[in-house]
């Protein structure tokens, strides 16, 4: 074990507790600066619990909320995105992912795709949902391309049970 700076060696709790902070860390950075949106709702309440910037991002754009709002944790999920409280409500009740591809949201003036995915958080003794995580993604111009063609999004239900060899790219 290494010393502290009066050569005191930490005690096996302080070393644990010392790594679980250092992870957590490291933790809230990966999701900060992940590629995608990403964002964790409580399941009763449907209240935001974290959202990174590039949730935020896609939140703006879609939702109440301007750019320069930062703070949504504690919101309803209602108050920052019209519409998106009966989707969690629905995967919160069911305990079953859902997956949108190519999912196109209309703005007037502006027409955005997003690949988007909630999933259910089990926990407890009983295996009930407890939160919900979303993630976000924008999709590139060659799939929007696509879907301009009038070919309905993709829509699938516990897509995120399936196995990865199972998947096609």
């Amino acid at each position: 074990e290494k010393a502290d700076a009066l050569g005191v060696a930490p005690t096996a709790a302080e070393e644990l507790a010392r790594r679980e902070v250092d992870a957590r860390v490291r933790f809230e950075a990966v999701l900060e600066t992940a590629p995608v949106g990403i964002a964790v709702f409580s399941a009763d309440e449907l209240r935001f619990d974290l959202a990174n910037a590039r949730f935020m991002d896609f939140a703006a754009i879609y939702g109440k909320i301007s750019p320069s709002d930062t703070k949504v944790i504690g919101l309803r999920a209602e108050e920052v995105i019209p519409g998106f409280e009966r989707l969690l409500k629905s995967v919160a009740e069911t305990g079953e992912a859902r997956v949108d591809e190519a999912f196109e949201i209309a703005r007037p003036g502006n027409r955005l795709y997003i690949n988007r995915i909630i999933s259910p958080v089990r926990g407890g003794s009983a295996g009930n949902t407890q939160s919900l995580t979303g993630v976000t993604q924008g999709v590139p111009e060659p799939v929007r391309a696509d879907h301009a063609g009038g070919d309905p999004p993709k829509i699938r239900l516990n897509a995120a049970r399936k196995p990865l060899a199972d998947s096609k790219p």
